[in-house]
């Protein structure tokens, strides 16, 4: 007899790494690993993205950015689950030669946009003081949706 194991999320997995969901549908852990890409551009946009499929048709996002300030890139990801008509934010932070950089974004995910607003930073100087301005940028390079 082939055991199984309860999942967090409710469904369950067998011996032979499939996994049983509570709506039926069955799928190999591999199959749930791999992912779909749904935008890919190495340069990225800073402003807003189109996606190939919806949101609303994955359980998970993952979205590859870089923050950058001047020529210094600091390249990260973040990943949100139930994704569609989420508000997220993407922080990237930069260490320069003199002073210490978070350029932030607040992204809005609906079907199959992502739309960043608010490209800021927040720089501290060498000497303490604390800037906010327009400077730097984040800019979405990668995004691979898990069902």
């Amino acid at each position: 007899m082939a055991k199984s194991y309860k999942l967090e999320d409710g469904n369950y997995i067998d011996d032979k790494s499939v996994i049983h969901s509570k709506n039926g549908k069955h799928k190999s852990v591999y199959e749930t690993l791999e992912g779909t890409v749904l935008y890919n551009n190495s340069t990225g946009s800073g402003t807003s993205i189109t996606l190939s499929e919806s949101a609303e048709n994955f359980d998970c996002l993952e979205i590859y950015f870089a923050g950058e300030q001047g020529s210094i890139y600091n390249y990260n990801f973040l990943k949100i689950n139930n994704p569609n008509d989420k508000q997220i934010t993407l922080l990237a932070p930069i260490s320069g030669v003199n002073n210490l950089y978070f350029i932030v974004a607040r992204g809005i995910i609906s079907e199959t946009n992502i739309s960043l607003e608010n490209n800021r930073r927040v720089y501290f100087t060498n000497n303490g003081s604390a800037i906010f301005d327009n400077g730097g940028m984040i800019y979405i390079t990668k995004v691979i949706g898990y069902k």
